[in-house]
């Protein structure tokens, strides 16, 4: 669990909260999450939220309400106290085909301004692995009208994607290697699959970091993908093996790599949850656990024999309101720069509701 009080380093909590979370929320010093109807004083901060009723805290008995709160769906209150109430719309309409780390925030679900800091591209990170996409194949968005579409290949959405034998970013030159990220977070490898020592350099390497600020009333946030892969059923327990990561640092703790099957085993053709493929009596027995038809990945290239999908999965993470956080969303070619992988990441929620841990369910 994410535990710290942080001092607010955003200008905008900073103007609102004096000197920092711990002992300047309100007139009696009270810890966020508390409230004191018992004051009547416009100018004072009665629920500990940052803001006073002058300042623009619209219900100031309840800290889930104010100025730095997000809006919530649906649930017949204005959240932000904006004056209008349950006003969440999409932001992607016009991010279709386009490769900016903006166009992303925005297909992803990333709507508030206020509480994205930064957006950005690491490491190689090559512009053709990227795209925003309102389908692929047969799969569409989940919000909005279009979706973040990352590869270790083309991200490319049209029919005739071949994902196999796939894209060489940087033409097979290795000039998309990049340190491997699993190494550092000490993960442990799939029981009797893949390899125990996984190698320091990957290939075709794509990255996407944003740093956001945690809405106060929001105890935890959730975004759904969907990892397809051609490397199955060849490569599934070798050594090649394209993975799919979301690493958080909340700064306090040791970055935590967050999208993970119940074994622990990072998102690939190794994972548990890779199920929408065909059974293969021909490789290891990690072959045989598909349960769900190629049909609902037909049109992606992924489809047919070549490869297979987990399906859409749901990662929900907890945070603490007003931290800073970041997120690293990575996917990179392990053992060679050939077969390539995608990520679709879609509807990117904060949620008021809190969860012990970091889960991901299929």
């Amino acid at each position: 669990m994410f535990v710290r009080r942080l001092a607010l380093v955003s200008s905008m909590f900073l103007a609102a909260c004096g000197a920092g979370r711990t002992g300047a929320h309100g007139p009696n010093d009270k810890t966020p999450g508390t409230s004191n109807s018992m004051n009547t004083d416009p100018n004072l901060d009665s629920d500990g939220d940052g803001f006073s009723p002058n300042q623009g805290d619209c219900d100031d008995t309840s800290p889930m309400i104010g100025p730095n709160a997000v809006e919530v769906a649906s649930n017949g209150r204005d959240d932000d106290c904006d004056g209008q109430v349950d006003n969440v719309t999409p932001c992607d309409t016009t991010a279709g085909g386009m490769k900016t780390a903006d166009a992303i925030t925005h297909a992803i679900g990333l709507c508030d301004k206020r509480f994205v800091v930064s957006a950005t591209f690491e490491g190689p990170s090559d512009i053709a692995a990227r795209d925003v996409v309102p389908a692929f194949g047969v799969v569409n968005a989940l919000e909005g009208t279009n979706m973040a579409f990352l590869s270790t290949g083309d991200a490319d959405p049209s029919a005739s994607y071949d994902p196999e034998p796939g894209t060489g970013l940087g033409g097979f030159s290795g000039t998309n290697q990049h340190d491997n990220p699993v190494v550092t977070l000490k993960l442990p490898p799939g029981a009797g699959c893949g390899t125990s020592s996984p190698p320091a350099t990957v290939q075709d390497y794509t990255e996407f970091k944003v740093q956001l600020v945690v809405p106060w009333n929001a105890n935890s946030f959730s975004f759904q993908s969907q990892f397809f892969s051609a490397e199955y059923p060849e490569f599934v327990c070798k050594d090649f093996n394209d993975r799919f990561l979301v690493i958080m640092d909340d700064g306090a703790n040791p970055p935590q790599q967050i999208a993970f099957d119940a074994g622990m085993n990072t998102i690939s053709v190794d994972n548990g949850f890779f199920t929408v493929c065909q059974n293969s009596s021909d490789h290891p027995p990690q072959t045989t656990h598909c349960t769900k038809p190629v049909s609902g990945i037909a049109g992606t290239g992924y489809d047919g024999g070549v490869g297979g999908s987990t399906g859409w999965l749901t990662t929900t993470a907890p945070v603490v309101p007003g931290d800073h956080v970041t997120l690293r969303f990575i996917i990179f070619d392990e053992g060679d720069n050939v077969y390539d992988s995608s990520v679709l990441i879609d509807n990117f929620q904060w949620l008021t509701g809190a969860v012990a841990g970091p889960i991901t369910v299929q």
